[in-house]
């Protein structure tokens, strides 16, 4: 159970993770999303008891943002290994939410290169 001391912590890592700020020159600076044209809810960030359930979550969240009158293109899942990708990608199609996965293979990883 997350109670309001583990709310206090979660706050504190995203202003840490989250905050603009200058970078050297070998590091990539943090900016707000409205100076990079992007507007929104700022992204959430929960932590919950097992990954099925963190799915679920995002799977409600998009229907809840697109409800509200969000484009599917601007909502974004980032993930850290493979089958995390797999999952949430088969997960949205399963329910009916367009997704594009950027790394699902090379072909994809070229149709989305700059």
């Amino acid at each position: 159970m997350v109670g309001p001391r583990d709310d206090l912590r979660q706050a504190a890592f995203a202003r840490d993770v989250m905050s603009p700020e200058e970078a050297d020159e070998d590091s990539v600076p943090l900016i707000l999303p409205e100076s990079a044209q992007r507007h929104g809810p700022p992204p959430l960030l929960l932590e919950l008891p097992s990954f099925r359930q963190e799915v679920e979550t995002i799977l409600q969240r998009f229907r809840q943002l697109h409800d509200e009158g969000y484009d599917w293109r601007d909502m974004a899942v980032l993930y850290r290994t493979q089958f995390m990708g797999e999952a949430v990608d088969a997960a949205c199609r399963r329910a009916g939410i367009p997704a594009s996965w950027l790394n699902r293979n090379s072909y994809s990883r070229g149709q989305h290169a700059r």
